[in-house]
């Protein structure tokens, strides 16, 4: 079956979490269907491949809503992405569902005739589903519309970052705090290379926590868990016993750490001192 192009936009998985997911579906099965949208599959392509390698026929779901938003959704929430790489994310999407004026009415006319409830997005707005500051936004359309060709093989490489870029194509003063920093040269890369790594591995962790909260919080009152957890195996309650203990000494350290940040935070706003917000890397006051 076809990919649809937005599903295209992000990458697939690779070998190692694909082989993953393929022992994942052989033991539990395929838990979420694959979605369809235009007749191509919308979200679910490594589900749908890995369902292929071990012969299994998957399940189907037909999509109706806003394709964009579903597998902005979706994708955000899956994968552990960092600012730099959701920013080119909206060059991508915004020439899918926008492109320029002309596309924007022929897409508008195509959509009401056809009833389809897809929107015209802006590049603002896709930003603001991906989580990104307008700021961001407006560099990677400069670096996408304007930069040279070499300019953004090196961005889409991950060699320097957009916002770099986006700077030196203004003619803007380095920031003070990189003003050492000249990604196009071969001495500074493997600082380049390192610094983009820590984004990627904050960008890792924040959403994992994000995540591992959010599943924990979802789950039944308590009362009802506990309920259910005293109907287990005896092995299975000692499992749950000692998991629950580690999570419980990790979350008042947690608690505790995460207490001094905010208090750390809230001296330094009073004194005006600019902090990186983990959530997005970006600058704030």
């Amino acid at each position: 079956m076809e990919f649809h192009d937005l599903a295209n936009m992000f990458p697939p998985i690779e070998s190692e979490a694909f082989d993953e997911l393929c022992e994942d579906i052989k033991a539990n099965g395929l838990q979420e269907p694959i979605i369809i949208f235009e007749g191509k599959i919308l979200d679910g392509r490594n589900r749908y491949l890995a369902c292929r390698r071990l012969n299994i026929e998957p399940r189907y779901s037909d999509f109706s809503g806003d394709p964009v938003a579903l597998v902005i959704s979706r994708n955000i929430k899956r994968r552990h992405l960092t600012p730099n790489e959701r920013a080119m994310l909206v060059r991508n999407f915004r020439l899918l569902a926008v492109g320029d004026v002309e596309s924007q009415v022929s897409n508008k006319k195509e959509e009401n005739s056809a009833g389809c409830a897809q929107p015209p997005y802006k590049s603002e707005e896709v930003g603001k589903i991906l989580g990104i500051s307008r700021s961001m936004v407006k560099d990677a359309n400069k670096v996408f519309s304007s930069g040279t060709p070499e300019q953004i093989k090196a961005v889409e490489a991950g060699r320097v970052t957009i916002r770099a870029t986006a700077r030196k194509m203004r003619g803007a003063k380095p920031e003070k705090k990189r003003r050492n920093m000249d990604p196009e040269k071969p001495e500074h890369s493997d600082r380049l290379a390192a610094r983009i790594e820590r984004q990627r591995m904050q960008a890792e962790i924040t959403g994992r926590l994000k995540n591992g909260l959010t599943e924990l919080t979802s789950l039944p009152l308590p009362s009802e868990v506990a309920a259910i957890a005293r109907k287990m195996s005896p092995a299975s309650r000692k499992e749950i016993d000692a998991r629950v203990e580690s999570a419980l000494i990790w979350l008042k350290e947690f608690y505790n750490v995460w207490s001094n940040t905010h208090a750390q935070a809230a001296i330094s706003a009073s004194d005006g001192t600019d902090h990186v917000d983990a959530g997005n890397g970006e600058r704030v006051a």
